[in-house]
C-alpha cells in the first residue's frame, strides 16, 4: 500500500515540502487574503487568546462532570439512593460529553463557533444553578445530563480552532494544550470539590460550578471572536462576530446568521463518524480510545472506591489523591506537545520535508511508561495496608504516557486531515468517551474478581492488542 493514498496533494504539499504559508485555499482550509476576520491575518495575541478561552471552555466541561465525583456519600444521603446511583450523576455526563458533540459540530458548520459556544456557557451556568436548587433525585440527574449537554460543543471544536488558527510547526504544542485543558479538568474537579464538600455545604459545588461559566461568559463577550471563516460571495458578506464598534452593532451581531447557503440537515448531525473510513483517522483514535479507557479512567473512576474505602479516607483526602493525575499529565504534555514540534522541526532541517507519520516515533513513549505505570499501581495498591506514595506514582507515571498519546495522535491525524480538522475533534471525543463511558460498568467486577494487580496486567495487555500494534502497523504502512 502506498503510504500517501490517503492524502491529497495539497496536504502532502503542506507537510513536506512547501511552507506553511503557502499553502492555496481550498475547502476547509484558511484562503490567503487581506480580510482582517481571517485568522491567518490576526496578531499572535488574538490567536492565542482564542485558544486558551477555547481550552479554558474544555477544562471547565471536563471539572464539572468530574468535580461531583466526591460527593458521592453526600448525594448518596441527600437523596436517598445507593452510591452507584450516584455515580450516575458522573456517569451520564461522560456520555452526554461523547455524543453530544456532532449535534453541535453540526450548528458550527451552518452557524459558526462563536455563537454555538456562548450558548454553551450560558445554558451550562443555568443548569448549574438548577442543580444547586434540586431537591429530587430525579431532578438532580436532569441538570447533569443538561450541564453536559450544552457544555460539551468545545470538546469537538477544540481541534479545529487550533488547526484554523496555527501553523504546522506549532499546531503540537497548541493542539497539546488544549487537550492538556481537557484532561487536567478531570482531576481538578474531585481535587477541588473534595475540599468544597468537606467544609461547605453541598449546594456549593453548583454554585462554584455556575460562577466558573460566569467568568466564561465574561470572557467569550470581551475577548471571543468568530474562529470560522469562509470568503465572501455574492450573497453572505464576511463580518466580524461579534462587531465591537459600537453597542447597537455589538447587540446585532449577537444574533446567529448562517454562514453556509445549504440548509441545515439531519445527516450533518452524524457526518463526522463517516471519518471511521479513514485509517489515519480510526486506528489512532480508537487507540486513544482505548488508552484514555484503561490508563486514565480505570484509574480515576475507581479512586475513590479503593482508595477512599481501603484507607478510610474522607472527600478531601480522595481530592488530593488526583494531584498525581495532574502532575502526570502536565509532564507528558511537555513531551507530547513542544517535544513533538521541536522534533518535526528537526526532520525538516534533515530531510528538506516532513511526514504526518513522523510524530508517531513520539507515541511509542506513552506505551513504554503507561504500561509499568499501570502494573506499579495495581501491585503496589493490592499489597497496601496503610496509604503510601507508591501507587499514585504510578498513577502519575500512565498519566504521563497517556497524555503523550492524546495529544500526538489527535495532532497526527489533523496532520494528514486537515480539512477535517473540526469533525476530527468531533470524531476522536465521540470514540473516546463512549469506550470510556462503558469501563465503569464492567471494571468493578474484574477488580473483585481478578484483583488490582491482575486487572492492571489485563489492561496493559488489551492496550498492546487493541491499541499499540495498530498503531505501529499504522506507522509502518504509512511511514
Amino acid at each position: 500500500m502506498d503510504a500517501k493514498t490517503d492524502l491529497k496533494p495539497i496536504e502532502l504539499e503542506e507537510l513536506e515540502n512547501s511552507p506553511v504559508d503557502s499553502v492555496p485555499a481550498q475547502e476547509g482550509w484558511l484562503p490567503l487574503d487581506d480580510s482582517p476576520c481571517n485568522p491567518r491575518n490576526w496578531p499572535e495575541w488574538k490567536k492565542n487568546a482564542q485558544i486558551v478561552l477555547a481550552s479554558m471552555h474544555c477544562m471547565v466541561a471536563a471539572f464539572q462532570a468530574a468535580g461531583v465525583i466526591p460527593s458521592y456519600n453526600t448525594l448518596s444521603k441527600v437523596y436517598d439512593c445507593s452510591l452507584p446511583n450516584a455515580s450516575y450523576f458522573v456517569s451520564t455526563q461522560i456520555l452526554m460529553l461523547g455524543v453530544s458533540p456532532p449535534f453541535w459540530h453540526a450548528l458550527t458548520v451552518k452557524y459558526g463557533r462563536y455563537h454555538v459556544q456562548l450558548l454553551s456557557v450560558i445554558c451550562s451556568m443555568l443548569f448549574n444553578i438548577a442543580g444547586a436548587k434540586s431537591s429530587t433525585y430525579q431532578a438532580q440527574l436532569a441538570t447533569r445530563i443538561l450541564t453536559a449537554f450544552f457544555a460539551s460543543p468545545p470538546l469537538g471544536n477544540g481541534s479545529g480552532i487550533v488547526a484554523d488558527l496555527c501553523a504546522v510547526e506549532h499546531r503540537g504544542q497548541k493542539m497539546g494544550f488544549w487537550v492538556l485543558s481537557t484532561v487536567l479538568g478531570t482531576p481538578a474537579g474531585p481535587l477541588i470539590m473534595g475540599f468544597v464538600i468537606q467544609h461547605l455545604a453541598w449546594q456549593w459545588m453548583f454554585w462554584i460550578f455556575a460562577m466558573m461559566n460566569a467568568v466564561l461568559v465574561v470572557g467569550y463577550l470581551v475577548i471571543g471572536v468568530e474562529t470560522r471563516y469562509r470568503p465572501s460571495d455574492s450573497t453572505t458578506p464576511v463580518r466580524a462576530v461579534p462587531d465591537r464598534r459600537s453597542p447597537m452593532r455589538f447587540l446585532a451581531s449577537m444574533v446567529p446568521r448562517s454562514i453556509r447557503e445549504s440548509p441545515f440537515r439531519a445527516i450533518d448531525i452524524v457526518s463526522p463518524l463517516s471519518l471511521a473510513r479513514y485509517p489515519r483517522i480510526m486506528i489512532p483514535a480508537f487507540a486513544s480510545a482505548v488508552t484514555f479507557c484503561y490508563g486514565h479512567i480505570a484509574l480515576m473512576a475507581e479512586m475513590p472506591i479503593w482508595m477512599g474505602q481501603k484507607f478510610h479516607m474522607d472527600a478531601q483526602d480522595i481530592g488530593l489523591q488526583f494531584l498525581s493525575v495532574i502532575v502526570g499529565a502536565i509532564l507528558g504534555e511537555i513531551v507530547a506537545g513542544l517535544v513533538s514540534d521541536r522534533f518535526m522541526g528537526m526532520m525538516r532541517k534533515r530531510r528538506g520535508r516532513m511526514h504526518p507519520s513522523d510524530r508517531l516515533w513520539l507515541a511509542y513513549i506513552c506505551y513504554i511508561t503507561m504500561f509499568p505505570g499501570m502494573l506499579m499501581w495495581g501491585f503496589l495498591l493490592q499489597k497496601a495496608t496503610s496509604w503510601n506514595v507508591g501507587p499514585d506514582v504510578g498513577i502519575a507515571i500512565a498519566n504521563f504516557g497517556n497524555q503523550i498519546q492524546l495529544t500526538i495522535l489527535i495532532t497526527f491525524s489533523v496532520d494528514c486531515h486537515r480539512d477535517k480538522a473540526d469533525a476530527i475533534g468531533v470524531f476522536y471525543n465521540f470514540v473516546r468517551l463512549v469506550y470510556g463511558f462503558l469501563g465503569p460498568f464492567y471494571m468493578p467486577l474484574m477488580f473483585n474478581a481478578l484483583g488490582l494487580a491482575r486487572s492492571a496486567g489485563v489492561f496493559c495487555g488489551i492496550m498492546a492488542g487493541l491499541a499499540l500494534v495498530p498503531l505501529v502497523f499504522l506507522h509502518y504502512i504509512y511511514r
